[in-house]
Order: structure tokens, then sequence, then C-alpha cells
């Protein structure tokens, strides 16, 4: 009965929160610390093939059996570990089967405008994201939106029921709760809920997120047979003040709250609301639903979300050119899509022994139709019409090869992605690996029209071309000594950005962007000492005017982990070290959501430095943080954009309780 009295006083949390918007599944422990299903527990390098972060690459222990995948993909079960690996970072990013996430949070933690969790992230390295067909381009929460993409799929074992409690806080204004149950309450029948809050206030005037997710998964599985029904509703609401004003002075040894410091904006807002329904239904040809021989089934889907910035007090300073009425500024846009989609999935060799050849494959060829309007345009259909090949092939344990490709008719044209990872494990002491990215893709709506207050500031649907992106990375690897070298080469052509003037421009023909890196990745460890090192560099030798990273980044992690095995205890202590160098970083405008190119301001080169206790007591683990310790040791504030800065020093505090019957 106790399950049941969890799950109804999860149900009153959620609707007692009514206007307080919330996130679930960026900060999702649940999947950050878990591992891929392993043929072998004490083989590293089969660890180390499913990762790229060499963090996750270690043999861990304190397992379960509870098992999760991602319903979007032919499913690959992965185990629910309470481990404590960087149990203590908060994460702004979102999860993704991509090097994209790896190398964000691997690089700057909290690095968000404001330095708030649920506020718009910030790119400092190469993006390699998948995208194609229709995109509206308002999409400061998306990485905070939970969808079935990205929803966990629980396989438990009996009729136990698994619940995750999560909550940190830094004050009473700050503060982060999630929590999950999943169960099979009968032989085929399995439901999980999924609730997360974020708020977010900072420490300057009309500075705040917050932000929610709510998903339901109800799935009924028969002996040859698979229907699921999910359910997704999110709300974000963010409180925008443009940044501090140019000429403030923010350097300051006070710690209490810098209300005191100009913005440039004081009532200006962005609210997004989203629902979405999708329906899927599988049929196999084995018995087993998790890797059959093969499946055929649909999928029925039906998104709306609705889009609104405004602002009642408008400066002319800031909006310049934006502002079509000094009375205000609105922008109101809605988006709803309806999907369907037929799936086909193969699979071999699942059930042999772990050194054969195992593969896997699912395709789908699908259909959207959106309907798109902005204030005071009438609605649009869009018709978009695709197909997603998606594999794994893992070769007598000594090749594994990925791959992920998209095409989608669209307008005038086709979009097209592909994506590519070949890792080779040769001994303990080599491995190679490679990784091939390439899109072709259509601008979003707001790059193509934009309306404000029912004025339209531009019209590019006729001079912009489909943006081109390729990407190449080779990696050698050591598993033996947890080391990893990785180069990478990333360029763009046709891209589009937004100028000094926040307005929006497309690169010529005859220009590209062009970026080389570079990244070390080293773990040392001698008895309970641990030191975690990545260094990346970066150079833009070509686009340089429109398209800006730091070249250098680096995070440091010099931790000692004790443990009491027979008290089922273990714990860290640790501090964290982050940097990068000076850079003219990007400006922000809240009313589009875009970044734009700014030569006023130099980000000067700040490092950050973070001390961290966690420990794990049985199945609960808990967490406290000195955030910005080196405000403290520097008297200065932390840049992360232009007008934009970290809180100053802070404690936070977490908790996440799992059990499991």
């Amino acid at each position: 009965m106790r399950k049941y009295g969890i799950l109804q006083i999860l149900a009153v949390i959620c609707l007692s929160v009514s206007g307080v918007w919330a996130q679930f599944g960026v900060n999702d422990t649940t999947r950050r610390d878990s591992l891929p299903r392993p043929v072998n527990l004490d083989s590293l390098s089969e660890e180390g093939r499913d990762s790229l972060d060499l963090e996750r690459s270690r043999a861990r222990g304190d397992s379960n059996g509870v098992y999760f995948y991602f319903a979007d993909l032919a499913p690959t079960p992965q185990l629910v570990d309470s481990s404590l690996d960087a149990f203590e970072q908060v994460e702004p990013f979102y999860w993704a089967r991509s090097t994209e996430a790896a190398d964000n949070s691997l690089l700057l933690r909290r690095l968000t405008l404001s330095g708030l969790l649920g506020a718009m992230p910030i790119n400092t390295t190469t993006p390699m994201l998948m995208r194609g067909g229709f995109r509206v381009g308002l999409e400061a929460d998306l990485p905070y939106r939970l969808a079935p993409a990205s929803l966990p799929v629980y396989e438990i074992e009996g009729n136990r029921a698994f619940t995750e409690l999560y909550y940190s806080q830094i004050s009473q204004r700050n503060t982060i709760l999630r929590a999950t149950i999943a169960q099979r309450p009968a032989k085929g029948l399995y439901y999980s809920l999924h609730y997360g809050l974020i708020n977010a206030f900072g420490f300057f005037d009309n500075e705040g997120v917050r932000n929610q997710n709510i998903a339901l998964h109800l799935r009924y599985s028969r002996r040859r047979s698979e229907t699921a029904l999910m359910f997704f509703s999110q709300s974000h609401l963010s409180s925008e003040n443009g940044g501090i004003e140019e000429g403030e002075i923010i350097d300051s040894t006070s710690t209490t709250l810098l209300s005191g410091i100009r913005v440039y904006l004081s009532a200006a807002e962005n609210q997004h609301k989203g629902t979405q329904i999708h329906f899927q239904q599988l049929f196999y040809s084995d018995t087993s639903a998790i890797m059959p021989r093969w499946g055929l089934g649909y999928a029925l889907q039906w998104q709306e979300h609705r889009y609104k910035y405004f602002d009642l007090a408008p400066p002319q300073a800031y909006y310049a050119d934006f502002l079509t009425n000094t009375r205000g500024i609105r922008a109101y846009s809605e988006h709803q899509t309806a999907r369907g989609d037929l799936i086909f999935r193969r699979s071999a060799g699942i059930d042999s022994l772990p050194a054969a050849t195992r593969w896997e494959m699912q395709a789908k060829v699908w259909g959207a139709l959106h309907f798109w309007a902005q204030e005071p345009r009438t609605t649009a259909q869009i018709l978009n019409i695709g197909a997603n090949i998606d594999g794994k092939l893992r070769l007598r344990r000594f090749l594994n090869l990925d791959f992920r490709s998209q095409a989608v008719a669209s307008g005038s044209g086709v979009d097209i992605s592909v994506y590519g990872r070949l890792r080779a494990d040769f001994s303990r002491w080599l491995a190679v690996e490679g990784q091939v990215f390439g899109q072709l893709a259509q601008p979003s709506a707001v790059y193509e029209r934009l309306y404000v207050s029912q004025v339209q500031l531009w019209d590019n649907s006729a001079d912009f071309r489909r943006e081109q992106q390729q990407q190449i990375r080779a990696a050698l690897l050591i598993p033996a000594l947890r080391t990893r070298i990785e180069v990478l080469q990333h360029s763009e052509r046709h891209k589009i950005y937004s100028d000094e003037a926040r307005f929006m421009r497309q690169l010529s023909p005859d220009s590209a962007v062009g970026v080389f890196g570079a990244r070390l990745q080293q773990q040392l460890q001698w008895r309970g000492w641990h030191l975690d090192n990545t260094v990346l560099w970066q150079s833009v030798y070509s686009g340089a005017s429109v398209y800006r990273l730091p070249t250098w980044q680096l995070r440091h992690s010099a931790y000692w982990e004790g443990k009491a095995d027979k008290l089922r205890v273990r714990w860290r202590l640790g501090a964290s070290f982050h940097y990068h160098s000076a850079y003219f970083a990007d400006g922000y405008l809240p009313l589009t959501q875009q970044f734009y190119v700014q030569n006023r301001e130099l980000l000067p080169s700040r490092p950050m430095l973070d001390l961290f206790v966690s420990a794990r007591i049985w199945q609960t683990r808990i967490f406290v943080n000195a955030e910005n310790i080196s405000h403290l040791l520097l008297q200065r504030n932390t840049l992360v954009g232009l007008g934009y800065a970290l809180p100053n020093f802070v404690l936070r505090f977490g908790v996440c309780w799992r059990l499991f019957d």
C-alpha cells in the first residue's frame, strides 16, 4: 500500500503547483548515471564502447534488476545504477544519444544565461544535432522538454515498484524537484509517471525561470505485441532582463542580492506551453518485445505549442528597430502538428554468444502536417514526408558501428541528416574511433519570418537557402590508462546568423565557417584519489566574424573516494575547476530567442571553482556543493555571456532517494 500512497502524494503535488513551471529530463540521474546492459561487467572496453565520457568507463556496482530503454529507437536496455559518478553536477543540458551532449557536459557546468537552470544554454563547442523538416526556432527551453525520444521506458522484474525522488535547493527561491514512479502492476501492464520542477531566480532584477514537465506512460505487452500511450505537458516561463546595462560595475565583494545593478528590461517575459499525445503499437515475431528478430508497427502523434513574448515597458535604446509599438511589444505564435509513422525493426544475433556478430536496425516512414501561425498572419499548412533509418552493428566484440540517417521532403527540397560512429577495440591498450556527421537543413520559421506587435520585421523565405553542416572526428583511446585523444573538423556553408543589429543574415555561397579542434581526456587514480581532466582547444579558422568560440576550455575534478562495504556507504570529497579563455561571446535577444554577433565587449577569461561532498547510503544519495568559490577568492563576478553574470558564491544541497520494492 505504501507505493500507492506515494503515487497519490505525487499526484497531489503535481496538482498543487499550478502556475509554477518545472522540468524533468535534463537532470534525470536515472539516465545520466546509467550504463547499457553489459555482457561482462568486468569488461572495461565493453562499457567504454557505449560512452564517450571516460567517467562512465569504469566498472560499477550497486546495480539492481530495473532496466529501461528509449521508445524512439530499437530498444537497447540500460541498467539503472546508483553510482556517485558526477552525481553532484547539476547539469542543464539535455540527454541525447550524440556526442554533442557529452561535449557540453564535460566542459563547462552551469553554462547558461544568468547561470540559472532552465535558462537558455550557451554553446561553447560545435553542435552536432540532427534536424530536418519544419522547425519553429523558438527553442530557449528545448533542452528541457521531455518527449518520446527521451522518455525512459522501464522493464521491472516482477511487480515491484521503482520510485525516484530528487530534490535540490540553493534557497527557498531556487529549488529543483523531480519524481519518477514506475511499476508493472499486472502481467504485461506497465506505467510510469514523471514530474519535475525548476524554480530558479537570479540575483538581478527581473531574472528568473520556472519550468515544468509532466509525463505519463502506459504500456501493455502481450506475447507478440506492445501498445503504448504517452502524454506530455510542459510549461516554461522566464523573466527576461536583457542583461546588465553597459557601463555598470558588477565586480563586488558582496554576496547579497545584486538588485541595485541596472538591467535593460524590467517587464519582459517569455512563455511557452506545450501538450503532446503519442500512441504507438508494435507487433513482433518473437515473444521478446525488447529485442525481437523483427517488428512492425505504427505511431500516431499530436502536438500543440503556444509561444508568447511581451514587454509592457520596452526601452527604445534596447529594442531599436524591433520596437514597432512604444506602448508595448508582443509576439505570439501557435504550432500544431499531426504525425503518423510506419515502423519496421529487424535484429539478429541478439541471443547468440557475446563474442558473436549482433546487429539491430529500425526504419521509419512518416508524414507530418504542421499548422503554423504568427500573429496576425493566418495559419499556414506545411506538409513533411520523411524516412529514418537507424542501426547498430557489433562484430565479435571488436568492431562497433552506430548510424542514424534521416531524409525529409519539405517545401521545395529535401533535408538530409547522416551520422555514423565506428569504433574498433584491438586490446585494452589500443582502441580507435571515428565519427562522421553531415546535414542539409532548411531554415526555421523564425529565421524566415518574424512579426512583432503585428508588424512584419523581415521576410527571408525567398532568399534563405538550406544550411549545410559537416563534421569529422577521430579519436585514439588507451582504455587501460583511461586516456582519450580526439581531433575534429567542423564546417558550415550557407550559415544563418544574427548580425550586430540582431537581424537575420545568411553567409554567401562563397563563404563558410570552419573549426578545427583537439580534445584530451585523462583520468588518474591512486588508491582512493582521483583526478579527471578534460582539455579542449578549438580554432575558428574561417568565418570568425560570425562564429565565436573560446579557444581553450578546461575542466579538472579532483576528489577522494572512500567506502565502508559492510555499511554500504560510499563518499566523495573534492573540487571541480572550470576555465575558458577570453572571447567575444554572442549577445542574446530574448524576443527572438537567438544569439547575435557582437564586437563591443570581450568576455574575460575567469576560472570557476566549486567544492563538493557527496555520499551514498544504501539507495539514498546526497551532495553539498559550494559553487563559485572563485568569486570569494578573486573578488570578481563571473560573466557567461554579454551582460549576463553567474550568481555569487552559493551553497547547493541535493538528495536523491530510490526505492525498489
